[in-house]
């Protein structure tokens, strides 16, 4: 006797594999989606680090302020990393120094766990409950509680 099609069982089978693939597939993407998350934060800030250092070179002789270039960064880098997530402050007190910042936030865990993986390879500094510049020593570290800021500095200037 000929059998056309599948039975019950071999379809039951296919499904689960099926799912099985899906579930593998959506737990690897998300960690894609955190990794390139934080490649692209990462990128801005080295993005802002060269429009900073082309900004100072252009104005040296005014005594260029951070406040300065933020209202006139649109000169300086592209529409695509405009975002208003970005900031560019510099030290106060004895730490002259410039400083570009992004405020991850808390909620992003899997974007926060990337950046921290790339403290040391990419000089990361970071600040938590607060947007003021970092100490030149502290490195970015994920927050500790749910209210506090998380914001991954890099040293410009």
């Amino acid at each position: 006797m000929k059998r056309k099609g599948f039975t019950l069982v071999e379809l039951l089978i296919v499904i689960a594999v099926l799912g099985a693939l899906t579930a593998m597939m959506t737990l690897s993407s998300s960690g894609a989606a955190s990794s390139a998350k934080a490649a692209s934060i990462i990128n801005g800030l080295h993005t802002m680090r060269t429009a900073v250092t082309m900004y100072i070179a252009e104005n040296s002789a005014g005594n260029p302020t951070a406040s300065d270039f933020t209202s006139k960064r649109s000169s300086y880098i592209d529409e695509a990393i405009d975002d208003a997530k970005f900031v560019v402050i510099a030290g106060t007190g004895t730490d002259k120094n410039w400083y570009a910042g992004y405020e991850v936030g808390t909620s992003d865990t899997n974007t926060i766990a990337k950046l921290v993986e790339k403290v040391d390879a990419e000089g990361l500094l970071g600040s938590t409950g607060t947007t003021e510049a970092p100490a030149t020593t502290t490195k970015y570290a994920a927050p500790t509680e749910d209210s506090e800021i998380s914001v991954v500095w890099i040293r410009v200037h």
